[in-house]
């Protein structure tokens, strides 16, 4: 259906209701705060053209509307409005409304409402049982996973804020939005792997299929934990964490899991994007069957510690945040010739110590010598 720019009719309260695509009524007028992002309000959705209209008790149907102005997922919004799947909330439509006082475009996505509600609400507060996750949770989105992975769509939004449950016996689990917002914007940190946790959330990018299967571990986790893993951590201190740590340990070493759940973790949180488990993987775990877990090599450190900024450096992925966050130590740090000693001290980081010996170079002289800025650049990617 193509986009129309909205029609306004009187609400109540001073509110407008909106008018989508001259057929879904955005019933401002009644906001739905238990269904808000921190990107997107929520409120119930009539459908114009269906007999029913809107239930008096709960509505069939709801609008997240975006007012921050950041980009949504426009190409995913034109593949998943095709898209059906019994365990993914269905995406109906979307469009641009002029919203609030100010007339601002704004976009709205039209969703399926969940009478039963978010799932951790459902469920109550405390742990999940293993079994109940396994069967209520981890098979259908493998299935749902399955599903958008094969038309080239990575959700980038799964937490466990965003599983609902659809009916109000809460048998029947859902996987919420991922196109109200950009993609991982509103994902924390520790919900993104190592490769992609320490950039800005406009900057995670569209993610990949590893990068689902690493959030999708933490939400199991969480689930089993019945806390969200680092949520009580200063952010800067749990990606140091995660970086001298690993991901695994840092994430859930605070928290007792069943045996039998500590191979699938170390395979969806390996930080190393090649070890991380992928989604046959992860299903091959459900079916019974065993899988490897490699070794995991994001710890694999210079033999000595590094002091640098009033911290104890132990591998190089450390450095590199620690450099990101003072720059003008950086150079310093660099311009002495101590990196690439501290580098070649282990064996497989030789390659990376002549190459920070020629970046060293090239930032005191020749015809195409790098300024600080790029020097500290570069041996950041190094």
């Amino acid at each position: 259906m193509a986009h129309q720019a909205a029609a306004v009719d009187p609400g109540v309260d001073g509110c407008d209701d909106m008018i989508l695509n001259r057929r879904y009524k955005i019933v401002v007028s009644a906001p739905l705060p238990a269904f808000d992002t921190p990107t997107a309000r929520a409120f119930p959705v009539e459908d114009l053209d269906s007999a029913e209209g809107l239930s008096a008790s709960a509505p069939v149907l709801f609008a997240r509307v975006n007012q921050t102005g950041l980009p949504c997922r426009d190409w995913e919004i034109d593949v998943l409005r095709e898209l059906r799947h019994p365990h993914l909330m269905a995406l109906i439509d979307s469009g641009v409304i002029e919203f609030g006082a100010s007339g601002e475009a704004a976009r709205a996505v039209v969703l399926e409402y969940p009478q039963g509600g978010r799932l951790i609400a459902a469920e109550g507060a405390g742990p999940m049982p293993l079994r109940v996750v396994r069967k209520r949770v981890m098979a259908p989105l493998c299935g749902v996973l399955e599903a958008l992975h094969r038309r080239n769509i990575f959700h980038r939004a799964i937490h466990p804020d965003n599983l609902f449950a659809r009916r109000i016996s809460g048998a029947e689990v859902i996987l919420g939005d991922c196109v109200s917002s950009a993609a991982g914007y509103n994902l924390p940190s520790a919900f993104e792997p190592l490769e992609r946790a320490s950039a800005a959330p406009l900057g995670c990018g569209s993610g990949d299929r590893a990068a689902d299967i690493f959030s999708f571990g933490v939400t199991i986790a969480a689930l089993l934990a019945g806390r969200i893993p680092g949520a009580d951590s200063d952010p800067d201190a749990l990606l140091d964490a995660r970086m001298e740590q690993g991901s695994l340990a840092a994430l859930c070493g605070p928290f007792r899991f069943p045996r039998e759940i500590d191979r699938l973790l170390a395979g969806m949180l390996a930080d190393e994007p090649d070890d991380r488990w992928n989604l046959a993987k992860v299903q091959d775990w459900l079916n019974g069957r065993y899988v490897n877990v490699a070794a995991d090599r994001s710890l694999n450190m210079p033999k000595r510690v590094f002091s640098f900024a009033d911290r104890k450096i132990y591998n190089p992925i450390a450095m590199a945040e620690a450099f990101n966050r003072n720059w003008g130590e950086a150079v310093t740090a660099i311009q002495s010739g101590q990196i690439e000693k501290w580098l070649a001290t282990d064996r497989h980081r030789l390659a990376a110590a002549e190459t920070v010996v020629a970046l060293r170079e090239s930032n005191v002289s020749g015809s195409n010598k790098l300024t600080n800025d790029a020097l500290v650049c570069r041996v950041c990617m190094v």
